[in-house]
């Protein structure tokens, strides 16, 4: 097998943070699977993920669907947020707390 370099490899934060960006508002399950260019496997598993963790919602109107609730849009603002970035914080530092 040849090495496609135009293919990136994603890593599963930065997958959870497209589904959520995607869900912002109300779409169905398989545009999601489109849009975050996964298959039904991935999709099922970090929907039930992101279920679970209360960051995304399931809805019946105006179709059956997924949407981001507040606690995943707060989730999306810490990691795209233009504000100073988060401390560093080394383990030494944390074995003294």
């Amino acid at each position: 097998m040849g090495h496609n370099s135009k293919y990136i490899k994603r890593d599963k934060l930065k997958i959870l943070l497209e589904i959520l960006e995607i869900a912002k508002s109300n779409i169905k399950k398989t545009h999601i699977l489109y849009k975050a260019n996964i298959n039904f496997y991935q999709l099922t598993r970090y929907l039930d993920l992101l279920l679970g963790l209360e960051m995304l919602e399931e809805t019946n109107q105006p179709h059956k669907g997924y949407r981001t609730t507040e606690k995943g849009r707060q989730m999306l603002n810490l990691f795209y947020s233009d504000g100073p970035p988060l401390p560093i914080v080394k383990e030494q530092e944390i074995q003294q707390l």
